[in-house]
């Protein structure tokens, strides 16, 4: 248990040091994680975000509050 909660502590420093914000909400279950990534700029959060099991772009865009038309 301890293990998972160091996981999310990087993982949210790392989203946050990209410039990234996070907020409550549900999202895809394949990332593992209890929050939702918000982002101005995916582009930068694009790598980080396969890097921890995000599929595709797709999974990206479902993690956001922002469709790729925004």
């Amino acid at each position: 248990m301890a293990r998972e909660e160091k996981r999310r502590q990087r993982i949210l420093a790392t989203i946050k040091t990209l410039g990234g914000r996070v907020t409550t909400g549900k999202i895809a279950q394949h990332l593992g994680l209890d929050f939702k990534i918000v982002a101005k700029s995916l582009e930068t959060l694009r790598p980080f975000v396969q890097h921890i099991g995000g599929k595709n772009a797709s999974a990206i865009w479902e993690l956001t509050d922002q469709s790729p038309e925004s």
